[in-house]
């Protein structure tokens, strides 16, 4: 294999790996535009595999956790009422990266810490 890389490229492991379909050759070279081998004026069927670039893997968590919703209810708390708000309060909340969001009311306190519903 030849190795036609400019010498920064050969340091750091980067560049690209070609195949000519012409000459057969598997070369390393800086760009991926042409087989090295054969030249820029010959046009052929190459193969280009960029070489050096780390490969990634995406790792999924599944996250449990609890979303308040400070609802304000006025004089009386009708519980229904405040569940409804608060589902739509869930619904538009900035969750950050997290996807795939599944959620639902588990309790409804007031404001002095005292339960009002509880699933």
């Amino acid at each position: 294999m030849y190795d036609f890389r400019l010498t920064k490229d050969q340091e750091a492991g980067a560049g690209y790996k070609i195949f000519c379909d012409s000459c057969g050759q598997t070369s390393l070279s800086s760009h991926g535009r042409y087989c090295p081998v054969c030249g820029r004026g010959t046009l052929t069927p190459i193969t280009v595999t960029k070489i050096g670039e780390e490969k990634k893997a995406y790792v999924t968590f599944r996250v449990d956790g609890r979303y308040v919703a400070e609802i304000p209810c006025g004089e009386t708390i009708n519980v229904e009422d405040v569940i409804k708000k608060a589902v739509s309060h869930y619904e538009n909340a900035d969750f950050g990266v997290l996807s795939v969001i599944d959620g639902e009311p588990v309790m409804v306190e007031d404001d002095h810490g005292n339960y009002l519903w509880e699933k």
